[in-house]
């Protein structure tokens, strides 16, 4: 069965604000967040994802940071290689060398040609701290250990094995 009701432009209206300012004062009771008409919600900020090539930074001789060695710039992104061990090179023959399960340290290659390579072990605690976030994680013991899907690929396909 089927009514039809009659109503004129301002019970219309009525009707309708009286329904806004309910959903508000509910909106206000449940998260103090009340939608407003006309003006679109606010979308959470993106992440922008961390980019390491072409920034300049500093090594230590110490893991406190306060005796400098000498500063490189990074010239491209990181490399994963097998294990989840990470490079990344830093021009003039040198690469550094970042092991999830050695967060602290930065392992300095230098290949010297014919002379062969040396290793020197440096600290940056804003790099390392960059490198373990993105790709480190914590085991179950607290360990650091390399994210499952760089360990396990060589590659990050963006997916949450933990």
């Amino acid at each position: 069965m089927k009514k039809i009701i009659r109503l004129t432009e301002a019970d219309l209206t009525r009707i309708v604000r009286k329904v806004i300012e309910e959903q508000m004062v509910s909106n206000k009771n449940i998260g103090n967040n009340p939608v407003k008409l006309g003006v679109p919600p606010t979308l959470p900020k993106v992440i922008q994802p961390v980019k390491f090539a072409n920034k300049t930074v500093n090594l230590y001789y110490d893991s406190n940071n306060s005796k400098m060695h000498y500063k490189v710039t990074i010239m491209s992104e990181p490399k994963i290689v097998k294990n989840g061990l990470i490079f990344i090179d830093i021009g003039n023959n040198q690469k550094i060398l970042f092991d999830c399960t050695r967060p602290m340290e930065l392992l300095i290659i230098s290949q010297n040609g014919k002379k062969g390579s040396s290793n020197e072990i440096r600290f940056n605690n804003n790099l390392t701290t960059a490198l373990r976030n993105k790709f480190c994680m914590s085991s179950q013991s607290g360990a650091s250990v390399p994210k499952a899907d760089f360990a396990s690929v060589v590659q990050n396909s963006n997916d949450n094995f933990a």
